[in-house]
C-alpha cells in the first residue's frame, strides 16, 4: 500500500512538473497564433475591449441596400410602464392596476397610434406593440426610409432589428431501424 501511494506522489509529481514545463512554451506561441497584441503585462486582466478584429464586421455583414426591406423597432417619446413603476417604486404588475399607470399605458397607445397613421407611407407592415420596457411598435420598412422615421416628432429612437431565418423541419427519416425491436438495424 505504502509502494503504491509513494508510485502515485511521484506520478503525480513528474505530471505537473512536465505541465509547468511545457504549458508555457505551448501557451506563448498559441497566443501569438491568435493573436494576443493587447500589449497587456502578464499579470493585468483583458477586457474585452483590449481586443481587436481583424476586419470590420460591418463590412462583413454588409449594410441592407435602400430597397431593402428592414424589421424595425420605433420607440416613441414617452415614459414606458417600466419607467412610471421605476419611479414610483413598484412593479409593472402593480402600475397596471393604478389609474395613473393605466394613464401611462394610454398616452403610450395614442402616441403609437398618431405616429404609425403619420408614417404610414414608410411602413410596409407593422407587428408587435410595446409598452411595458419601452413605449412603441415594430415595423417592417425600406431601409432607405429609416431617416424618415428617425426624423418624425413623435419618435425618440429606431432601433434596426436582428433577422433571422425561420428553422426548416426535416420531415423524412433515413434511418433503417428494425420494425420488431425498434433497434437501428447496422448490417
Amino acid at each position: 500500500m505504502r509502494k503504491t501511494v509513494r508510485r502515485s506522489a511521484s506520478l503525480l509529481f513528474i505530471l505537473t512538473l512536465a505541465a509547468a514545463i511545457v504549458f508555457p512554451t505551448v501557451a506563448e506561441p498559441l497566443a501569438q497564433t491568435v493573436g494576443d497584441d493587447t500589449g497587456a503585462a502578464d499579470n493585468e486582466t483583458l477586457l474585452a475591449e483590449d481586443y481587436q478584429l481583424s476586419q470590420d464586421v460591418s463590412s462583413a455583414v454588409g449594410e441592407p441596400d435602400g430597397e431593402d426591406l428592414v424589421k424595425v423597432i420605433v420607440k416613441v417619446d414617452a415614459p414606458s410602464l417600466l419607467d412610471y413603476a421605476n419611479e414610483k417604486g413598484i412593479t409593472a404588475q402593480e402600475a397596471m392596476l393604478r389609474s395613473e399607470g393605466v394613464r401611462v399605458l394610454n398616452k403610450i397607445k395614442s402616441l403609437s397610434e398618431s405616429a404609425q397613421k403619420a408614417l404610414s407611407p414608410y411602413l410596409v407592415e407593422t407587428g408587435f406593440d410595446y409598452n411595458t420596457v419601452l413605449g412603441g411598435f415594430s415595423a417592417t420598412i425600406r431601409y432607405k426610409d429609416l431617416s424618415k422615421l428617425e426624423a418624425d416628432a413623435r419618435v425618440s429612437q429606431v432601433i434596426l432589428s436582428d433577422t433571422y431565418e425561420a428553422p426548416q423541419a426535416i420531415t423524412e427519416n433515413e434511418v433503417n431501424v428494425d420494425e420488431l425491436t425498434g433497434i437501428f438495424d447496422s448490417s
